[in-house]
């Protein structure tokens, strides 16, 4: 099993999280971060937050296309944010 090399502060992370869970593919994903795209990301949520994972897409596009389509660690998980990664994750009920 490779390992991972990214690593992804947790909002960045859990926000990846959402759209997989909501059912979009690696590619669009990407492409949507990159392009900033609000409507592509509608099926995680419309009341969330985008800014910070498109700036920070901006900023280490490798990064954030190796987490989507290999994977990735967290640099830093609270409690909270392990809770609602497994949530995300493995579709548990909080």
């Amino acid at each position: 099993m490779k390992k991972t090399s990214s690593q992804l502060p947790m909002p960045a992370g859990l926000r990846i999280e959402h759209t997989k869970a909501a059912g979009i593919d690696n590619e669009p994903l990407f492409r949507a971060l990159k392009e900033k795209d609000r409507e592509a990301l509608q099926p995680a949520g419309e009341d969330l937050d985008w800014d910070y994972i498109f700036s920070y897409t901006e900023d280490h596009e490798e990064d954030v296309k190796e987490a989507i389509h290999h994977g990735y660690e967290f640099k830093f998980l609270t409690i909270n944010g392990l809770r609602i990664y497994l949530q995300l994750r493995f579709s548990l009920q909080g």
